[in-house]
């Protein structure tokens, strides 16, 4: 491929992904690519590391799949296409279902103990006259 598209032919859509992507963020291309790296290995790489591959984008127009991952997803949150990071939504909302019944069986648990020791606060401590909790007023 090199870098013909200079002189003419279209900008290669990895290419233009990585440029928008930067202009996005208002940041380098090396950036980009930096910001990359972090994303997908979980860690900074060193400059010396990045330019190699940032050499082959410049001259190759070669873009690494992790760079390609980032701008996609950076575009389309740009754009308001969050994308999931699970493939299958209706397993997220049935996820997502079960995790809220989980909390509000946990909720209404909480209430019933509350409630159990508001009536009997005055039978199981001897030392108060009476219930300060409140359905005992």
């Amino acid at each position: 491929m090199g870098i013909s598209w200079l002189l003419g032919e279209p900008v290669p859509a990895d290419v233009q992904a990585v440029l928008d992507t930067a202009a996005v963020l208002d940041i380098t291309e090396f950036d980009v690519f930096q910001l990359a790296y972090r994303d997908w290995y979980g860690r900074c790489a060193a400059p010396r590391t990045i330019e190699r591959w940032f050499a082959a984008y410049m001259f190759e127009a070669a873009v690494p799949p992790w760079v390609r991952q980032f701008t996609r997803r950076v575009l389309a949150q740009r754009q308001g296409r969050f994308q999931s990071a699970d493939p299958d939504p209706a397993r997220s909302r049935s996820g997502a279902r079960i995790k809220g019944g989980v909390c509000l069986a946990l909720l209404a648990l909480a209430l019933w103990v509350l409630i159990v020791a508001a009536g009997s606060g005055g039978h199981l401590l001897p030392f108060l006259d009476e219930c300060y909790f409140p359905p005992c007023y």
